[in-house]
């Protein structure tokens, strides 16, 4: 594996542990995952890709699914989309048509929003532990112009 930058680790560390707790028989869209750490969902994405096997066993990495449920541009990776399909039906989600994931509501699963202030570029300097997380809006103090 080639190596990647400390923002890249972290990233990957929080994505992956997110992942992990998705629960069986809910899914999360990408976007709302990549949301949730304040990350790009390309970014998510691009992570999942490069699982190795044996993290693909270990992390529930087909509970991620694209936007509404759309497989179709999943599609373009045969293998994997039918390996993801599978792994979702055995889970009791269905198909309509070829490429659409079937969900209600109650199947979606809310990640935690624990990485949402979280400023990854920050994480660069090796002192600081742990990528820091910057205050939102509502609590930072307020501006005063002297």
């Amino acid at each position: 594996m080639p190596k990647h930058s400390v923002v890249y680790a972290r990233m990957r560390e929080a994505l992956l542990a997110c992942v992990g707790a998705i629960p069986r028989g809910k899914v999360v869209d990408i976007g709302t995952l990549a949301t949730s750490l304040n990350i790009p969902a390309r970014h998510a994405a691009f992570i999942l890709s490069r699982l190795s096997a044996d993290e693909s066993d270990a992390v529930p990495w087909h509970r991620v699914v694209p936007r509404g449920g759309d497989f179709t541009q999943a599609k373009k990776h045969p293998l994997r989309f039918s390996l993801q399909v599978s792994l979702l039906r055995s889970e009791g989600f269905t198909l309509v048509g070829e490429t659409r994931l079937a969900y209600s509501h109650a199947q979606l699963w809310l990640p935690p929003d624990t990485h949402r202030a979280t400023r990854w570029s920050d994480a660069r300097d090796p002192s600081l532990g742990t990528a820091q997380t910057q205050p939102t809006k509502r609590q930072r103090e307020p501006h005063e112009d002297s």
